[in-house]
């Protein structure tokens, strides 16, 4: 390749030859122009899946109704055979998805402690995911242990020698992150797992940000517990269940904590006392998400296809690139990378460091990248393999440079599926031949239908008319927040937790106020282009 990296052609010629190019199109993706760099907190929906879900919810729910049980009840093990033996280095039967990782973690956790007694100390680290600290600080009171914290650098993560020089004959488990949530910081697990083993303790790895970027080798690493997500790099979607793994050896000898009817053995002949199934199923509990679990399969049967091999490969060519532009163009800008610089050392996401993060990652979401904060001041840049291109990755680091310069960020910005219907004052429905339902499109602010007002925006299940765009506008302007118009409509702000934009999506956290009338909800920059489109459309 004769350019430079710095040049956008660059990562053009990449993505030319880049052998996982195709799946990034096996994603639903409402905004081309969007550029998601935070498939590390959520991951992109695969159209296969969509299917999928549709057909377990059509046929398998509507049709099948109780009888599709037939083949919903080994689904969770199914699914976990799959993660095993593509993703995770594990023989089948030792990896089962249920419940989400913090219920798994406090299963595993307290089996294992309880397993080792007479030692009186658990083992993680000051930088480990905040639920992993608080579930074991947990397990740790419940049972009398100590809570022993190893201090970690958060740009380097947790290293072997540290975990030696903590890990002594009175460690019942120790319990990481196989890459750390804030940096990206890739642990040694064969190593600190044989040192764990030295000492007699249990070892219990926390694989959510790795399962799907990173190669695990749980059998040949010798691990004896592992829990982890999927709706990271496995884009099994929000919510979806997670898993766990238990090494054959030790599933008789472990009792889990939370004894539900799952787990039982003969578990419909509604015994009177609790005897656990033999094998992983033991560490069931409850009735399982059947549509997540089907979420799963469909999301590790598509990185199967990749190959965690090549998903590797490409995201340490990606995680390099974002360095070195980071290292031409936003040093000398203040900014300061925030991860391991060896690419052996790193899974799929960087942080870059900044005492002006936090306005920063705002700007960068109005301008259509949607990266992530992670505290003190760490912009967070998730680069998941399978949908991530070369040039995502250069637009990103531009776009980021001219924020931080002071420069105009503006990208090109697309809302397809986003149209102006025009309505008639007069009450009555035009000429262009509208029928059924779109007769009866309202503005989901005020109620009005679209033959009461001039224009309406039609947006992803969501309406708003023009008069509502204008009352909007002005609640969320400087002089806001008190109004005159049709709708009640208010400014939410420190009290809009949870609250998000109907039309993007996108949280209260990372939009600049929300306007809200009835159940809808509205962002400064997508009244912004409801304007554009009126505007458009008037021309």
């Amino acid at each position: 390749m004769a350019n430079s990296p710095l040049d956008r052609s660059f990562a053009e010629e990449y993505d030319a030859t880049d052998p996982l190019a195709g799946f990034r199109g096996r994603f639903v993706r409402d905004d081309p122009s969007l550029i998601y760099l935070d498939g590390n907190s959520l991951g992109m929906l695969p159209v296969a899946t969509a299917e999928r879900i549709g057909k377990v919810v059509r046929g398998s729910w509507g049709r099948g109704l109780i009888r599709s049980w037939g083949h919903w009840i080994d689904l969770p093990r199914r699914a976990g055979d799959l993660l095993g033996y593509h993703l995770l280095g594990a023989a089948p039967g030792q990896v089962v998805v249920c419940d989400n990782t913090t219920v798994n973690l406090y299963k595993l956790a307290r089996a294992a402690v309880r397993r080792r007694p007479g030692r009186g100390v658990i083992v993680t680290d000051d930088d480990n995911f905040p639920t992993d600290r608080y579930v074991l600080a947990g397990v740790a009171a419940e049972l009398g242990r100590e809570l022993r914290m190893i201090h970690t650098d958060i740009d380097q993560g947790v290293s072997a020698e540290t975990v030696s020089a903590a890990v002594d004959e009175d460690t019942a488990l120790v319990c990481l992150s196989h890459v750390a949530y804030r940096s990206g910081a890739l642990a040694d697990m064969a190593q600190i797992t044989r040192i764990a083993h030295d000492r007699g303790a249990l070892v219990l790895w926390d694989l959510c940000h790795s399962v799907g970027s990173v190669p695990v080798d749980l059998d040949g690493c010798g691990a004896d517990l592992a829990v982890g997500c999927t709706y990271k790099y496995v884009n099994a979607g929000p919510g979806a269940p997670a898993f766990l793994y238990v090494r054959n050896d030790l599933q008789q000898e472990l009792h889990q904590p939370v004894q539900g009817w799952f787990g039982q053995r003969d578990q419909f002949a509604m015994g009177p006392v609790y005897d656990p199934v033999p094998g992983i199923g033991r560490f069931t509990t409850g009735t399982p998400d059947i549509i997540g679990t089907a979420a799963v399969a469909e999301g590790v049967s598509l990185l199967a296809e990749a190959g965690i091999g090549a998903l590797r490969a490409k995201g340490m060519r990606l995680t390099g690139y974002l360095i070195n532009l980071a290292d031409a163009w936003l040093a000398p800008l203040g900014f300061n990378l925030a991860s391991p610089r060896d690419t052996a050392r790193r899974g799929s996401h960087v942080c870059l460091r900044h005492p002006e993060a936090a306005r920063i990652g705002g700007a960068l979401t109005a301008a259509g990248v949607i990266g992530d904060l992670r505290e003190p001041d760490r912009l967070r840049l998730g680069l998941a393999p399978i949908t991530t291109s070369f040039t995502d990755v250069w637009e990103a680091a531009d776009t980021i440079r001219r924020i931080a310069a002071g420069e105009d960020a503006t990208r090109p910005r697309g809302m397809p599926g986003w149209t102006a219907r025009t309505g008639s004052q007069g009450g009555e429905p035009d000429s262009d031949g509208d029928t059924g339902s779109d007769q009866e499109l309202s503005c989901s602010f005020c109620g009005q239908t679209r033959w009461q007002v001039s224009k309406i925006v039609a947006g992803p299940d969501v309406y708003i008319c023009d008069g509502c765009v204008g009352q909007a506008a002005s609640v969320l302007g400087p002089g806001g927040p008190a109004t005159t118009g049709t709708a009640a409509m208010a400014r939410l702000d420190s009290h809009a937790t949870g609250q998000r934009c109907s039309f993007c999506g996108q949280p209260f956290h990372r939009v600049a106020g929300l306007a809200a009338a009835r159940d809808a909800r509205i962002c400064a920059e997508c009244v912004e282009l409801c304007e554009e489109i009126f505007a458009e459309e008037h021309a």
